[in-house]
């Protein structure tokens, strides 16, 4: 009930009534009231809500966008692998190199249904050709707010492909946001000078099938650790441009190499290597591959990137 008919009733219940108490007006008074209260509520719930999208979409293109989301959530796109006698999955690495590995169904099935969330690329960035320092690099979906908690937003150069940069600079880390995928550089070492540099220098695109290529000025390289590692449900997948690191591989008759090994954990990893173009894939599950499955696996190059083309010709940036 309103003040306004708290305040008639009342007046009516004094000792000396100036007007006989006439509920039911008061009640009707108040519905009235009512009504028209909630009728300025929704009107003014439309205007917050249409300030807040027109908020949004003054952040949205701004510099300095914290976290951005470009087109269907990385969790819910699925890896375009095609499924038909056998299993085609396609990995693009971040040097732009695109590998189809060719699995029998019985394998490949571990992976069919992965999405982009199930995906981590790695690789390194160089100061400068020539010059032995820098910086590594992991690419995921998702958002830096989140990889690099607590950081201290920079301002994104103008031109630059990144929408946000984050810094931690007790953490000597940078994050970039390049659309739906968070890029995060490390190193011993990230002086103001070294943030600079990685600013103007690392940059990433989309492709139109849901990958990410690195695209920066800065030399790419590669790490210890996979190029691209996908998990799946009960197959996990490893890719590295290397010379191939088994010890005693035995040869199959589509010219790739293999080895059976036993990781720490009790699961199984199978070791097969192209050595003649310089690239190595790591299965891993809970049980090891049968002689029949591995021999109807493929690694078939179908683009090679920059920096698998200098591993092959025995350069370095």
């Amino acid at each position: 009930m309103a003040a306004r008919d708290l305040e008639e009733l009342l007046e009516s219940a004094a000792p000396i009534p100036s007007a006989a108490l006439d509920i039911a007006a008061v009640g009707q008074r108040a519905r009235s009231r009512r009504r028209r209260l909630q009728g300025v509520r929704v009107a003014a719930s439309l205007v917050v809500v249409g300030m807040l999208i027109g908020v949004a979409a003054l952040v949205s293109t701004s510099g300095h966008r914290r976290t951005v989301v470009a087109g269907p959530p990385p969790t819910s796109r699925a890896i375009p692998i095609v499924v038909g006698l056998d299993v085609s999955v396609p990995i693009d690495l971040l040097d732009g190199t695109r590998i189809n590995l060719g699995l029998p169904d019985s394998v490949g099935e571990g992976v069919t249904g992965a999405t982009f969330a199930n995906l981590a690329l790695h690789g390194s960035v160089y100061a400068k050709a020539g010059e032995n320092r820098g910086w590594r690099i992991d690419v995921v979906p998702g958002s830096i707010d989140m990889l690099v908690p607590g950081g201290e937003p920079l301002t994104v150069p103008s031109g630059s492909r990144s929408s946000a940069a984050i810094v931690d600079r007790p953490g000597h880390r940078l994050g970039f946001q390049f659309g739906s995928w968070a890029l995060v550089a490390s190193g011993d070492t990230l002086t103001p000078a070294d943030i600079d540099s990685l600013l103007a220098g690392i940059a990433l695109i989309e492709t139109p099938d849901g990958f990410v290529e690195y695209r920066g000025s800065l030399p790419l390289w590669i790490i210890g650790s996979p190029d691209a590692a996908l998990t799946g449900r009960s197959l996990d997948v490893s890719v590295f441009l290397r010379n191939c690191s088994s010890q005693s591989p035995q040869s199959l008759a589509s010219g790739l190499t293999f080895e059976r090994a036993a990781a720490s954990d009790g699961s199984s990893v199978t070791v097969l290597c192209d050595p003649a173009r310089r690239i190595e894939v790591q299965l891993r599950g809970a049980t090891p591959l049968t002689d029949s499955e591995l021999y109807q696996i493929r690694i078939d190059l179908a683009f090679v990137g920059p920096t698998l083309a200098a591993i092959q010709a025995g350069q370095h940036p």
